[in-house]
């Protein structure tokens, strides 16, 4: 290797350097997630009653339809207050204007 194949191979190495320092860094947005609930478990636990109902009892079928029911009402509810609230309206980092990039 000459000086020469030295010196460009370092402009390379200092040029792929600048590059990625020279660009400002992205923003990184943020995307809106579900606030933490409990329905989630709830039908969890009201789909696994009803499959143990199915094997063992009616009572226990009954329980678990119940639950389940209860669960997926909760966990639908929560997600229209959501977005009543205006939570997911927009998609993650969009401004009114639009998106621009540099």
């Amino acid at each position: 290797m000459t000086a020469t194949d030295a010196g460009q191979a370092g402009e390379r190495d200092s040029g792929a350097a600048t590059a990625a320092t020279a660009e400002p860094a992205a923003e990184l947005a943020i995307p809106h997630l579900p606030s933490p609930t409990v329905w989630p478990v709830t039908l969890a636990l009201g789909i696994t009653l009803l499959a143990f109902g199915f094997v063992t009892s009616l009572i226990f079928t009954a329980a678990g339809v119940v639950i389940m029911a209860i669960g997926f009402a909760g966990w639908v509810a929560d997600l229209c207050q959501d977005a009543r609230e205006g939570a997911h309206t927009t998609a993650p980092g969009a401004e009114e204007g639009g998106h621009e990039r540099a």
